[in-house]
């Protein structure tokens, strides 16, 4: 989790003014670069005096060999000189040992292990203070990173889907209504916004979980069941640990996918297609995906995007998952290096990594429960149908309202709007109309009709040739409206006390298909009939 030192060395082409400016970027002092360029060259000091005195070492113990070896000894020169060699310790070379005796050699070897012993304590302590001060200088900011404080001036890259519509209730609800949630025991055992996960949403999270993990499988990574605590020094290489000193052993519900690239084009497009494989291609959630500004990035990421979920029961846009560039600030620390070895004389550059979260499954299953929700339950996803038990396979119902879940959902449309499908051209024939109402409806013929029964004016807006098609009731429940073509879900309910229903007919005489004769008296014998009750859409 560090910078190049050579970005801080004027002597190695390097310009801490350069990193000056991106601190002021980040709005923090730049006085950090100023301590860690001092302690840099303190230790570059210390090092080179550690070189040379172990070259002096060496040099006084091959004289002392040779005069020992040849059984001769130099007479002692004066105190004087002596004096002046210790005094030259940082500059001396061969040619001063010469005049030397043996034992003002032996005296000498013994003064520089005291030295090199001192500086070398030096030395642990000038790289210690440079690296303490090193990892809390940010990585170099991406040019595209919107300079600000201010979470409002995140830039909106893109966005999926339509934001403009409104669902009722808001994933806190949701959450008890399919009794999925328990927060007050959960508060008892973890302590404040702990809380258990149970029944239906324990299942939603495995499906999930199983999808991300299923998808990651497809695309060639290895899935890896991790230790479940790490080394403060193994997670210091990839993790601001000063951000949770005090609550280092976090528990969290995300799901972290490190990504390797040996180019910065690679890391920077790789994950994100990724992503939107799964929130978009997948579960089909409107969302949006944000530049974070540069006040709000974590030390380690040179830019962070975030991918923000439409949550229609909340009205507002919440985060999702996010994924960081963190170009070599990482794999610097952990040596994780790509390309040629050095035998080959050709550099070995760090790669680039990612820090990317694949799907925060709690979050994932808010924004699943506020778009998929209907009057009585939650729509499963079709993705994770086949990852559900059969018992909530298709439908998790609300909490007593079990008995009202729609009649053959598995061809019932999705809630999340897409205007790409159903579009009710104006040319559209009697039969087709039956076909795309069923579609809508998933409901057998007797339903069809029931639905079609509701339906005023049909006849006189296809010869009109309009695009708009009304769905009326006087219970009905229309979400959206089509004048955009794009499709919306529409819930009837049949009011048993609504004279209108009663006589209202399926469609006039002008229709494109004729009704038999026999159809039209069985059809006045069940209007004389008690309205059976509602079939739930």
């Amino acid at each position: 989790m560090v910078l190049d030192l050579d970005l801080f060395r004027t002597d190695k082409g390097g310009d801490p003014e350069v990193i000056r400016s991106n601190e002021i970027k980040r709005f923090r002092s730049t006085k950090l670069v100023d301590l860690v360029v001092e302690a840099d060259e303190n230790w570059r000091k210390a090092r080179f005096r550690a070189d040379h005195l172990n070259k002096v070492k060496n040099l006084c113990s091959k004289a002392i060999a040779k005069r020992m070896k040849e059984n001769k000894d130099s007479p002692d020169c004066e105190i004087t000189f002596f004096k002046g060699v210790l005094e030259r310790l940082d500059s001396l070379a061969e040619f001063d040992l010469q005049s030397l005796g043996l034992a003002q050699l032996k005296s000498l070897s013994c003064h520089i292990d005291g030295e090199i012993k001192t500086n070398g304590a030096s030395l642990i302590e000038y790289e210690s203070i440079r690296q303490n001060h090193l990892y809390e200088i940010g990585n170099l900011l991406h040019p595209d990173v919107p300079i600000s404080k201010d979470e409002e001036d995140n830039l909106i890259i893109r966005t999926f889907g339509r934001s403009d519509f409104r669902k009722p209730f808001s994933h806190v609800d949701l959450v008890v209504m399919v009794d999925g949630f328990d927060g007050e025991r959960g508060t008892m055992v973890a302590g404040g916004r702990g809380y258990f996960l149970k029944g239906p949403l324990v299942f939603l999270e495995q499906a999930i979980v199983n999808l991300a993990l299923r998808m990651l499988d497809e695309r060639g990574y290895t899935a890896l069941y991790t230790p479940f605590f790490m080394r403060k020094e193994a997670m210091r290489a990839v993790a601001q640990l000063s951000q949770f000193d005090e609550e280092l052993y976090k528990v969290t519900g995300r799901r972290e996918l490190n990504a390797t690239a040996n180019h910065d084009s690679q890391t920077s497009e790789n994950n994100p297609r990724l992503v939107k494989a799964v929130i978009e291609g997948a579960l089909k959630l409107p969302y949006r995906i944000v530049s974070i500004v540069s006040g709000e990035l974590n030390n380690a990421a040179a830019m962070k995007y975030d991918l923000e979920g439409w949550f229609p029961g909340s009205g507002a846009f919440r985060e999702l998952v996010s994924c960081s560039n963190c170009l070599d600030y990482q794999s610097r620390r952990l040596a994780i290096r790509f390309g040629q070895t050095k035998k080959m004389n050709k550099s070995v550059e760090y790669v680039h990594m990612l820090n990317a979260t694949m799907c925060a499954t709690t979050r994932v299953i808010c924004a699943i429960l506020e778009n998929y929700q209907t009057e009585h339950g939650i729509t499963v996803p079709d993705v994770l149908r086949s990852l559900m038990p059969k018992k909530y396979q298709n439908f998790i119902p609300f909490k007593g309202h079990e008995d009202k879940i729609p009649v053959n959902i598995e061809n019932m449309q999705e809630t999340i709007h897409n205007s790409s499908k159903l579009k009710l051209l104006d040319e559209t024939s009697f039969n087709e109309l039956n076909e795309r109402i069923n579609f809508l409806t998933g409901a057998t013929e007797s339903g069809i009709a029931n639905a079609i029964s509701q339906i005023t004016e049909v006849q006189k807006r296809i010869e009109d040739k309009l695009n708009i098609l009304s769905l009326v009731g006087t219970n009905s429940h229309v979400e959206e409206s089509l004048h955009d073509n794009s499709p919306t879900l529409v819930h009837f309910v049949k009011d048993r006390n609504d004279p209108e229903i009663e006589n209202k007919d399926t469609i006039d005489n002008e229709s494109t298909t004729p009704e038999p004769a026999d159809s039209k008296k069985k059809r006045k014998k069940k209007s004389k009939k008690k309205q059976s009750d509602s079939e739930y859409i």
